[in-house]
């Protein structure tokens, strides 16, 4: 959430926050305590579900936009980009706010992870229409069929598009079990 509050953030924009996981720090502490039959705290229950982060981050702004979660396992990243674009498309006059995070895995998880237990977080904003804090321009289509359903790269593809802002590469290949999708910087 500290990525987003920092973030320089155009007003009304709507929030997408995306994670596999969300806080399973917080998850496995309050399965823990149901484990032992201890009483569950509602507080620590509340920050627990998934949609926490964006809550108490529009809470803290206090934003009236709307916020949205994604969760779609090793999905996550591209799931919650092609919300991201598609709110950015559906309303191109409103910028949206897209924050991903990937928190390291407890412990306990670590061995279940397909990636390793890195944590990830990434907050950009996008827009239809340039403004003082776009100086991106990209293109967006699905990637070929035949790749389509090829093995996902999960936070690969967090990183891809990161290396695309970053003007390290002018194409970013993203690849998902449901969808893939090419994105291509426009040159300026």
């Amino acid at each position: 959430m500290g990525t987003y509050l920092a973030a320089e953030d155009p007003e009304d924009s709507d929030l997408i926050f995306a994670s596999r996981y969300s806080d399973m720090q917080e998850s496995l502490k309050l399965l823990t305590e149901l484990n032992r039959r201890e009483l569950l705290s509602p507080t620590a229950f509340s920050t627990s579900v998934h949609n926490a982060v964006p809550g108490f981050a529009t809470l803290i702004r206090a934003s009236r936009s709307p916020h949205s979660g994604v969760s779609a396992g090793v999905d996550s990243f591209v799931m919650g980009l092609t919300e991201a674009l598609t709110r950015t498309a559906f309303d191109p006059a409103r910028p949206v706010t897209y924050l991903f995070h990937e928190a390291a895995l407890p412990h306990e998880y670590r061995a279940h992870a397909l990636e390793g237990s890195d944590c990830f977080t990434l907050c950009v904003s996008l827009s239809a229409r340039p403004t003082t804090l776009h100086d991106r321009a990209f293109i967006l289509s699905h990637a070929e069929p035949e790749e389509t359903h090829a093995h996902p790269r999960g936070l690969e593809n967090a990183r891809a598009f990161v290396r695309l802002l970053g003007d390290e590469t002018t194409e970013a290949r993203l690849i998902g079990t449901r969808s893939n999708l090419w994105v291509r910087r426009v040159n300026a």
